[in-house]
């Protein structure tokens, strides 16, 4: 092993390795002989080495990138679950009726948020529960987009609407 954690880490496979536990498959030695990991913080020079075939795998690749990417034979795209959660939180001392909070969630289209924004590379969830994660309930369903509903309960909530 070498490297600096700020240009490159170098792997290699250690023969004497035992296999690992069969419990915790894939069991046996690694299948590469090295890995070079290069630190390439600048998402343009992570896709051009990508391009160039200096690399062979790249990831945090700008949304609006992968579109050309897709057209590149040489290239292949693999999109796997992040980590991140974006949320707006609404349960709060300011917002205290829970009618508001629904209309709020009811009111915003967020299928067509994270489609402008992430390019059908982003997941709706339905709690701060990422799906790969402890907690996460799948039949838990996110609200669905409803303005005429969130305008009922903001009414219900003794506010006027449009």
């Amino acid at each position: 092993m070498e490297g600096k954690l700020d240009s490159q880490i170098v792997l290699e496979r250690f023969d004497g390795y035992y296999g690992g536990s069969p419990d915790l498959p894939p069991v046996g030695p690694a299948k590469l002989k090295k890995v070079v990991f290069k630190m390439l913080p600048e998402p343009s020079t992570r896709v051009a080495a990508l391009k160039a075939g200096e690399i062979q795998i790249a990831e945090d690749i700008p949304v609006d990138v992968t579109k050309d990417l897709k057209n590149d034979p040489d290239v292949k795209i693999v999109t796997t679950q992040g980590t991140r959660c974006y949320m707006i939180e609404l349960n709060n001392q300011k917002i205290t009726d829970h009618r508001v909070r629904q209309a709020l969630n009811y009111a915003v289209n967020w299928d067509e948020i994270l489609t402008a924004i992430y390019g059908g590379h982003a997941h709706r969830l339905s709690t701060a529960f990422l799906p790969s994660g402890f907690g996460f309930d799948d039949s838990i369903k996110p609200y669905p987009y409803d303005p005429e509903k969130a305008k009922q309960l903001l009414k219900e909530a003794g506010y006027k609407t449009m």
